[in-house]
């Protein structure tokens, strides 16, 4: 059940029309804990509304919901911010407390935050016990889906990163500078913070990142990324402890990892929209030397072999009939029959600083053997920057130095 929830909302993307299934009429409980699953114990747990129980249930059964339950309930917030991204008509975000649908769904998505339990936080002992048990795959993608969610919210004062754009212009003209740098540094802040983990689950098990969901991930993430910094466009910066050299190296390294999926999955438009990325900025930025701060994956042993259960991961547990599992299998044993042993990298990833030249050298399939792909880039609104390839995303990328666009 639950997994076609999270399927349906995934193609809706707050578009009422093409859902199936409404949150409102599910009255099943959330997933259980994993130890209680494996064990075979009948157990209670909340309701998809946070501290909502089947009728005649008593409450004291917080602690048996799954990490599980918490990827649903973002999920589902995530599909309305979609829906109110879409129908921006006569709302004013940045009115105080309750008075606009903004405050609403910002209060939401901070209560689901806080009530993430600290068995599910993102922690070194936590990153250990997940990888133990082979759940890096859930673990990861529900604090990059979360940060993903306050993107989807805070954008609407981003130039170009609404589409489309027009439908913001009001917003971004009339707000307060406060509320516009405020979403401008969110954005920003929560776009690092996914680079940063995505990075992060590279160096600590790569095999876990073989996932359809993390190449959206990616995408979004340089496409994030990349769309403030131009709508910025003012001297001072968001982020004072990160350059552009910083910068550079995330979406270099976002790209480095797609490439990655790309032999597992049949992920090229995403591929070739974080490539795309990582040429614009390069356009639009002067960068020095590559930062010693984050080097860039290429530079980096990978030392750690140990293969993380496919049957854990995130597509499995919500599809144990999906052909993903049998792509990770392939993953892991590619990683521990290939170059690892040897000590290298794959030289498809090699580059000099920031330049692109190198990446040029893949052949990307033709934009017509894309297929459907293109359904998750066009329902969440992000830009692709694929619109000299295929024509979507056509409108001008024109940025005005100054608020916002």
């Amino acid at each position: 059940m639950w997994a076609c929830y999270l399927l349906d909302a995934l193609i809706e993307c707050g578009v009422d029309q093409l859902r199936l299934i409404s949150p409102e009429d599910i009255q099943v409980q959330l997933p259980c804990s994993e130890d209680l699953f494996v064990r075979g114990t009948p157990c209670v747990t909340e309701l998809l509304p946070p501290r909502e129980l089947l009728p005649a249930i008593h409450t004291g059964f917080e602690s048996n919901i799954d990490m599980r339950a918490f990827y649903i309930r973002a999920i589902r917030l995530r599909a309305k911010i979609l829906k109110y991204v879409k129908a921006l008509e006569d709302e004013i975000p940045w009115e105080p407390e309750s008075s606009s649908q903004f405050s609403l769904l910002e209060a939401e998505l901070q209560n689901l935050k806080s009530s993430i339990p600290d068995t599910f936080k993102m922690t070194l002992a936590n990153k250990y016990l997940y990888k133990a048990s082979g759940r890096l795959n859930l673990f990861f993608g529900l604090h990059i889906l979360l940060s993903q969610t306050s993107n989807d919210l805070y954008r609407i004062c981003v130039s170009q990163l609404v589409f489309p754009d027009t439908s913001t212009k009001w917003i971004r003209d009339n707000s307060p500078r406060t509320f516009l740098q405020r979403c401008h540094l969110m954005c920003l802040d929560k776009a690092v913070y996914i680079a940063t983990l995505l990075k992060d689950l590279w160096l600590f098990n790569k095999p876990s990142l073989v996932d359809t969901f993390y190449a959206n991930h990616v995408q979004i993430c340089s496409s994030v990324l990349l769309t403030t910094l131009l709508s910025w466009g003012e001297a001072e910066p968001l982020i004072p402890q990160f350059d552009y050299n910083d910068y550079g190296t995330m979406l270099r390294d976002n790209l480095t990892i797609m490439q990655y999926l790309q032999k597992y999955l049949k992920v090229d438009a995403y591929c070739q929209s974080t490539k795309e990325a990582f040429k614009r900025f390069n356009k639009f930025f002067t960068v020095e030397a590559p930062s010693q701060i984050g080097r860039p994956l290429k530079d980096v042993i990978i030392s750690d072999q140990t293969v993380t259960r496919s049957q854990s991961s995130l597509e499995y547990i919500l599809n144990p009939l999906g052909t993903y599992p049998l792509a990770r299998k392939q993953t892991q044993d590619h990683d521990t029959s290939s170059s690892f042993e040897k000590g290298e990298i794959e030289p498809q990833a090699t580059t000099t600083g920031t330049n692109v030249g190198s990446f040029d050298d893949v052949v990307f399939p033709s934009p017509f053997e894309w297929g459907s792909e293109i359904l998750m880039f066009d329902s969440a609104g992000y830009p692709t920057f694929l619109d000299d390839f295929t024509g979507w995303n056509s409108g001008s990328l024109e940025w005005d130095v100054g608020r916002g666009g």
